[in-house]
């Protein structure tokens, strides 16, 4: 089973992300407590985004370990919620949109995501 492009990967979580009212800003350049990136999709009002970590975008040398290891500590501690999710799983398209679906479902049962964003996706 061949890996999703980061073009492929980045389209699905984007898709999914923004059908649950998210305001996405792709390409979001990332910079705090010494963690500086391009993140492939951030809603910064939220400080919810999504990063598909590919070699096709060098992700890994964008991105060292310490600095994940710093991003998942935020993230535990709910300052942040970022979707990390690296090709290596190898995910399919569907695995991939369940896996966005799972998350910002988690973020809505924990109160992370705010009550008024939750009515825009059914908004005319």
């Amino acid at each position: 089973m061949a890996m999703l492009s980061e073009a492929e990967g980045r389209a699905v979580l984007r898709e999914r992300f923004t059908r649950a009212g998210l305001h996405i800003v792709e390409d979001f350049p990332f910079d705090e407590l010494g963690v500086c990136f391009s993140m492939d999709g951030f809603d910064p009002a939220q400080r919810t985004g999504y990063e598909y970590l590919t070699t096709e975008a060098g992700d890994r040398m964008d991105l060292t370990n310490d600095e994940i290891a710093s991003l998942e500590g935020r993230i535990a501690t709910g300052q942040l919620a970022i979707l990390l999710i690296d090709e290596t799983a190898g995910l399919t398209a569907d695995g991939l949109a369940f896996a966005a679906d799972r998350f910002i479902e988690h973020l809505r049962k924990t109160g992370y995501l705010k009550k008024a964003r939750e009515g825009q996706e059914s908004a005319p």
